[in-house]
């Protein structure tokens, strides 16, 4: 985030979208954050370079096996409880009382 963050400093926009198509996809709860930069971002020309890059990173592992994909990437998370006593976010909404 902190590259991320450097990057718009720098208004080097089209480096930014890539990298939030990296952290989508290495932190899935994240996916919310370009809408914190939502005023920093060209919606019509950042948005699909965000979804083009996960989409490409994601693709040989979806070829490969979709159904294995999906049960790893997607069923998986969703059937398990959220964890409380990880680093993120959601925890410090439990731990707050939010």
């Amino acid at each position: 985030l902190s590259l991320l963050a450097y990057k718009l400093i720098r208004n080097e926009h089209s480096k930014v979208a890539h990298l939030l198509g990296f952290i989508i996809l290495i932190k899935q709860t994240l996916i919310f954050i370009p809408f914190f930069f939502i005023k920093q971002l060209n919606l019509k020309k950042d948005i699909p370079t965000i979804g083009a890059t996960a989409a490409v990173l994601c693709l040989p592992f979806i070829l490969m096996g979709p159904q294995d994909f999906i049960k790893d990437a997607v069923i998986f998370h969703v059937s398990n409880a959220v964890r409380h006593d990880a680093l993120m976010v959601n925890t410090l909404f439990f731990k707050q009382g939010c």
